[in-house]
This record gives C-alpha cells, sequence and structure tokens, in this order.
C-alpha cells in the first residue's frame, strides 16, 4: 500500500508514493498534537508496527520505550517530535534506542524532526520525522557483549532544515531554497498538501544522499530527480543523460549489472538491490545502494521502473573501520592472553569470547555461575570470587580481583567488571574482561625471593647462616630499648674459639668451614627464641641474652655455651675438638652506654677468660675499662 493510499488522500502520483515506500529512509507525519498520520514501509519496520497501528499514537508512547545514547529512559518532552512542536526548530540527528514491541529489544535511529507550516498562515500544522538505522553506541548501559567489542559509529551527517512554505520565484514557481534553489512543481497546478509532499521528498533526499530515478517502459525515457543530479555532480537544466552518457558514470562492468537487474525485474516483477561503483565529475568514485521496483497497470503489465540510488560511501567506510578495528581488538586481546565475557545476573549464564575457551581452558560451553565457580575457579579462591560479584552487583559498581584456576599447575586471573542496569536501573548484567596473569604472578614471585636473598646477604653470615655484624648490632639496639621499657637485664657476650687456627693449619680451610658451621648450629641450640647469636668473623662470636630478671639469670646460659663448645665435631673420620673464651657485659649499667660500648666490653672481658686459662667465662668490670 502507498503512502497517498494509506493517507486517503485525492492525488494519485505513482512515482511518489513508490519512492517513498522505497526509500531506506524512514519516514513518519505526525499532525500538530504529535499523532501519527500516516508513515512509509522503512519506518513501520524501524518502529516495528504497521501503519495502520502506528495512526494516532505518538512517538513518544510507552510502547516504543525511548532511550537516549547514554541509555538513561528519554523523557516524553526531550522527544525531537516534542521540541519541534514546541520550539518550531528543527531538532537534528539526535541518536536514540526504540524498542520493538515484539521483540521487546532496542534498536538504535538516528532521529529528526521538522516542523511543517502552513504555506499560506505559516501555522504549524505538524511535523516530518526521519529514521535512519544505525549500530548500538559504545556509552549505553543497555547494550550487551556485542555493543562492548563493536568500534562506535562517529557519522558526521546532519539534517537538513526544511524550508516551509515554500519560496517562490518571479513567476510564483515553488523552489527549495537549499542546493541550487531547485524547481518543483507550478503552484498555479498543485494544491498546498501535495507542494509539501514534494518538497518533503526532496528534502529526505538531501538528509539521505539518496536520488530517485522514474523509467517508462513504453517509451524508455527515464527521468532523473533533483538527488541524482547532485549525486553525480550534473547540472539539472542539462537533463537527465542518456544511456550512453550514464554508461560512463559507472566504474567497469556496473552498468551493465544495473541494466541487467531491471531487465531481471521486469520479467520476474521482483525488487532488487544491488551496490554499484559509481564516478562522479570530479573522478570521486563513490558506492551506492540502488533498489528497483516494478510497478504495473491493471492487466498486470510492466508500465514503469521506479529506482533510488543511496550513497553508502561513508557507511561502507565506516563499515570497514569497524571491520579493522574488530580484527586489531581481537590481536590485542589474543596477544594479551585476554577475554572478554559477560555475566546474566538473571539466568545465572556466562558467555564469553573465544580467548577465554583458548587460553583459559574452560570448554567451548557457556556454564552458568555455579558450575564455573566449581569447576573452574581454585576451591580455595572460589568463595571470594562469588562474595566480590555480588558485593559489585548490589553496589552497581566496578571491581577488579586477581583469583587462580584450576588445582594443579593453577593459573593467575586477573577480572575486571562492571554492572550493567536495565532501563528500570536494576542490574541486568556484569561485563567485563579476564586477563591471565600468570607470567606476571611468577615474576613478582621470583623478585620477591630474589629481594629476600638479597636481605639475607646484606644481614646474615653466608657461611653458618646466622645474624652478620650489620644485624646484631640492630637486635643490640632494639634489646637495649625492650630491657629499658621492662626494667630487666640484658647480657651482651663475645664469644672466640680456641685451638681453631691449627684445624685450618692441619685439616684445611674446608674442614674449619665444617667445623665453624656445626659449633654455629650447636651454639644456637643453647640459646632461647628471643636470644641473638651472630658471627663477627673469621672464629668469633657474639650473642645477646634478653629478659633476664638479673645478671645471675645469664649463668645456666653461659655455662651451656661453654659445653656445647668443647663437644667435638666430627668432620668425615675426625674428631675436631675446640674450646671456648667468653667474655660478658650487662645492661642497663649506671653510666649510659651504647651498643658499641658494651661489645667492647665484652670483648675485653673475652680476653680476661683467654688470660685465665681460656674455655671459661669472664665478666666485665670496672677495673677492666
Amino acid at each position: 500500500m502507498s503512502v497517498s493510499e494509506r493517507q486517503g488522500g485525492p492525488h494519485g502520483f505513482p512515482q511518489c508514493q513508490q519512492l517513498l515506500d522505497n526509500l531506506p529512509v524512514g519516514l513518519v507525519f505526525q499532525n500538530a498534537r504529535g499523532e501519527v498520520t500516516t508513515a512509509n514501509a522503512a519506518a513501520e519496520r524501524m518502529l516495528g508496527v504497521p501503519v495502520e497501528q502506528l495512526r494516532g499514537k505518538t512517538l513518544i508512547s510507552e510502547d516504543w520505550r525511548t532511550l537516549k545514547e547514554d541509555g538513561s529512559p528519554l523523557c516524553g518532552e526531550q522527544h525531537p517530535v516534542m521540541v519541534a512542536l514546541r520550539t518550531g526548530e528543527t531538532v537534528r540527528n539526535l541518536v536514540l534506542g526504540v524498542r520493538i514491541p515484539q521483540h521487546r529489544a532496542h534498536v538504535w535511529l538516528n532521529v529528526g524532526a521538522i516542523p511543517i507550516r502552513n504555506p499560506a498562515t505559516g501555522v504549524l500544522e505538524g511535523v516530518y520525522t526521519w529514521l535512519e538505522e544505525r549500530s548500538a553506541p559504545t556509552n549505553a548501559r543497555s547494550e550487551g557483549l556485542g555493543g562492548v567489542l563493536a568500534a562506535r559509529d562517529e557519522g558526521t551527517s546532519t539534517a537538513p532544515s526544511l524550508s516551509l512554505p515554500l519560496e517562490e520565484d518571479a513567476g510564483g514557481r515553488s523552489v527549495t531554497s537549499d542546493d541550487g534553489a531547485t524547481e518543483i512543481s507550478s503552484r498555479a497546478s498543485l494544491e498546498p498538501p501535495l507542494q509539501r509532499q514534494f518538497a518533503l521528498l526532496a528534502c529526505t533526499e538531501r538528509i539521505a544522499a539518496v536520488g530517485s530515478w522514474e523509467r517508462e517502459v513504453a517509451t524508455d525515457t527515464v527521468t532523473w530527480s533533483q538527488g541524482m543530479f547532485r549525486l553525480f555532480q550534473l547540472d539539472p537544466a542539462a537533463g537527465t543523460p542518456s544511456a550512453a552518457d550514464q554508461a560512463r558514470l559507472f566504474a567497469a562492468g556496473d552498468w551493465h549489472r544495473l541494466r541487467s537487474a531491471e531487465e531481471a525485474t521486469l520479467r520476474s516483477g521482483a525488487a532488487y538491490a544491488v551496490e554499484l561503483r559509481v564516478i562522479r565529475q570530479d573522478g570521486e568514485r563513490r558506492v551506492c545502494l540502488a533498489r528497483v521496483e516494478v510497478a504495473r497497470c491493471q492487466g498486470g503489465q510492466s508500465t514503469h521502473i521506479f529506482g533510488s540510488f543511496q550513497d553508502i560511501t561513508e557507511l561502507k567506510r565506516l563499515e570497514q573501520h569497524r571491520r579493522l578495528s574488530d580484527i586489531k581488538l581481537r590481536l590485542a586481546l589474543s596477544s594479551a592472553r585476554m577475554g572478554v565475557w559477560e555475566f546474566d545476573i538473571r539466568t545465572k549464564l556466562l558467555h564469553w569470547s573465544p580467548e577465554i575457551n583458548r587460553d583459559f581452558n574452560v570448554g567451548t560451553k557457556e556454564p552458568t555461575e555455579a558450575v564455573f565457580l566449581t569447576q573452574t575457579v581454585h576451591p580455595e579462591d572460589a568463595p571470594a570470587v562469588k562474595a566480590r560479584m555480588e558485593a559489585a552487583i548490589a553496589a552497581r559498581s566496578r571491581y577488579v580481583m586477581e583469583y587462580r584456576i584450576g588445582t594443579e599447575g593453577c593459573r593467575w586471573i586477573l577480572d575486571q567488571g562492571e554492572v550493567i542496569c536495565d532501563e528500570r536501573g536494576e542490574p541486568a548484567r556484569v561485563i567485563g574482561t579476564s586477563m591471565d596473569i600468570t607470567a606476571r604472578k611468577q615474576a613478582e614471585e621470583a623478585l620477591r625471593a630474589s629481594e629476600r636473598r638479597l636481605a639475607r646477604m646484606a644481614y646474615t653470615d653466608a657461611l653458618t647462616g646466622l645474624p652478620n655484624r650489620l644485624l646484631f648490632e640492630d637486635r643490640l639496639r632494639q634489646a637495649m630499648a625492650q630491657a629499658q621499657r621492662s626494667e630487666r637485664s640484658i647480657a651482651v657476650g663475645y664469644l672466640d674459639l680456641d685451638g681453631f687456627k691449627p684445624i685450618n693449619d692441619t685439616y684445611g680451610h674446608a674442614a674449619g668451614d665444617q667445623c665453624l658451621i656445626g659449633i654455629a648450629r650447636r651454639l644456637k641450640q643453647m640459646l632461647r627464641e628471643g636470644d641473638t647469636l651472630a658471627r663477627l668473623g673469621g672464629d668469633e662470636f657474639a650473642v645477646v641474652l634478653v629478659d633476664l630478671r638479673d645478671h645471675e639469670a645469664s649463668a645456666p646460659f653461659l655455662d651451656r655455651l661453654l659445653a656445647a663448645a668443647s663437644e667435638p665435631v666430627r668432620i668425615a673420620k675426625t674428631e675436631l675438638r675446640v674450646t671456648l673464651s667468653l667474655g660478658v657485659t650487662f645492661f642497663p649499667q649506671p653510666d649510659a652506654v651504647d651498643g658499641t660500648e658494651l661489645l667492647r666490653q665484652a670483648d675485653q672481658a673475652m680476653y680476661q677468660a683467654k688470660l685465665a686459662g681460656k674455655n671459661c667465662c669472664r665478666r666485665f668490670t670496672i677495673e677492666q675499662a
């Protein structure tokens, strides 16, 4: 059914009717109350409602639940139709999401609204709305996983303003005010409603970069619209080009494809659409989508062929750009060992990209949340993963977490997700990425192990594993501070092995090293956990005994050290024997002293033990100072 027939209008111009229904752009006409009076076939398809049911409705009806570009609900007063009716100004190229009632899903459209005024009175009579399909914007909160992976269409097309009433030339003829003041029709021969219809068609051609043509079968006469001349950059005053001239406007072979398709349409009556390469006057090549339908008389004979050309060059470029973006994204995800996933909160189903199947070994099926947690996530990490996800859903927020997958040879995963809400503001899904960070974790652990080794080298003796002088001095400072706070005593001892040099001279340094290791192990076993035994160098050691109630409390520990050192050390089949000379001093003292002074006092007392015959302990006295 044509647009004029739907309107019940008295004027029957088949070429106008055929063009409207053949346009890829949706056209909707509304009266001054915003109620739909008619629409073309493309609008019926985009809105998901036949024109019979559209008539009398407004485009702000709850049937469509329109969304703004960011995914939030559109207030009725913000709809382009209502804005155009309220302000009388054209609304240009607004991106809206319109729910298709029978599918309960949204499609994304570029929408514009142009006010229509009575040519005679200037009174606002209604609005002409145009709809153009586009891909879902990436910033829409209601989009799914496919929308996360698609590149955003950054097209710059705008809806031109429709100037009504039409301007008149000197002869009283109606002309458009855009692109060369093209003549539309004679005011004397057309009534105002039909004048507006022709003006709307001309405006539509400019908006959609469309040209239309008609071929009369009987005479093979071809008539072009203004849009065709604009598309090919030809002068309308020269008239429609001949068939030979038209052939030169197409890339090699495409003109014959067009003519062959026309003849096929004449024979079968079936419409067709084909992409063709056209050559403009400036030499630029453009890609056009050609659509053709045939009109027949009551006897069934074909009388006219009607067609349209739409310049889709930019759409093809955007499509190519999106394909390249998808390829780059897939390569980036693959090289980063990253996958994209989506979790449906209502069904508890997980959907993920092939990268997760391949790199994470989770299988090809899309499991439920429970299966994923029990069969994929490490059992120790599963409760934390579930709790973190539930907290993010409750807070409608983003989250980042790390967890392990697998049980043997498990790998580390970095998960980043964001909760997406539906049009009512309720959490609907979680979309995120997962990256295998096992290599990073292994590198971090290797770095920590290296740092631990460096710390041991800096603060421990390489041969015995005991604290070295640097760490001993630090432990001594801590013990002194603790003694002052607790009003307890500490003992500081200086130890030197007797008879060690002959072992090195007789059995070699390797045997001497083994002897030192054995004695160090034995001496350490004589001390408590809080005490410190350190190797200062060579065969000299130092000890700090902490938390002593008095000086005498140190005697049992010092005796144990002497006894332990005198026990033989077996190296292979040889028993090596040494003894210990030990000097000791105590803290606190009546006069202020530091750790260096305490160690010097203990060293002096050790020399007194050497002079006393070795294998004994001597205490520091004031006389030794």
